[in-house]
């Protein structure tokens, strides 16, 4: 059994077990695909388009017949897709920045979209508002307007990040691919250095705990950096500064780039 399904709400969690009450690992994005390896009660087993495993409410997919391509990137943090293009029509959905849209009109402002169930709705023109290029002061300014954003563990969305969702979902905003937890992200990037007065804007730091990589954040220059810990926020690995955290400096392993 390896049937593809595509979710079919703004975002859908992961379990590590067919249960509710089990470890959220990730989560998937409206119009993602996953294949399906095996089923339990409620619960489908499956792969994610980033090569993650593990449970999903099988309420939350839905096998697909369309054979278009035409889909567009929400950009807006959060948006609502309506049944009619009118903020006063029914609500039908929320879609988050990285979800997908499946573009059948565009009319005054107004796009009719698509969804993985065949359901047509209405969503504002301005949630696919296009990205600059990307620099790397570019993704610091972007990366910024998600400070105080709270951390939520298998988080990879507006709504709540832990640490590596962050980075994958900054970087995948600017249409950079990068695998899902800490440790992949650190196998796959360019090393650059074990100093961290040596990262560039842009680059990203790792830390370990028990020789095991477990934390990434996205370096600011000067030793500083952004990442999710309890919250989206800016720290860093100089006594020199108001916002230091000792506990990083300690766990501090190397910058590694995307660059």
């Amino acid at each position: 059994m390896r049937d593809i399904y595509y979710v079919n709400v703004g975002c859908a969690n992961v379990y590590s077990e067919p249960s509710y009450r089990s470890e959220i690992e990730t989560q998937t994005l409206l119009w993602e695909s996953v294949k399906v390896e095996a089923e339990q009660e409620d619960f489908l087993r499956i792969y994610t388009e980033d090569e993650y495993a593990g449970w999903i409410s099988r309420s939350q997919i839905v096998p697909s017949t369309s054979t278009s391509n035409q889909y567009k990137i929400v950009t807006q943090s959060l948006s609502a897709i309506y049944s009619e293009p009118s903020v006063k029509s029914e609500l039908i959905r929320e879609v988050t920045a990285l979800g997908r849209l499946l573009v059948d009109e565009v009319k005054s402002g107004w796009v009719r979209v698509i969804l993985p169930d065949g359901e047509e709705g209405w969503i504002q023109e301005h949630a696919f508002t296009p990205l600059p290029q990307l620099t790397r002061q570019n993704l610091i300014d972007f990366a910024r307007g998600f400070l105080g954003v709270s951390y939520l563990w298998g988080g990879k969305t507006p709504k709540g990040f832990d640490c590596s969702g962050l980075v994958q979902f900054l970087f995948a905003m600017f249409k950079i691919p990068l695998k899902r937890n800490a440790s992949m992200q650190f196998e796959k990037g360019k090393f650059v250095s074990e100093n961290p007065e040596d990262g560039q804007m842009g680059d990203l730091m790792f830390f370990e705990e028990n020789g095991k990589i477990t934390h990434v954040g996205i370096c600011l220059g000067n030793s500083r950096l952004l990442h999710a810990r309890g919250f989206v926020r800016v720290n860093s690995l100089s006594t020199h500064h108001p916002d230091f955290s000792e506990r990083l400096k300690n766990e501090f392993v190397a910058i590694r780039t995307y660059f």
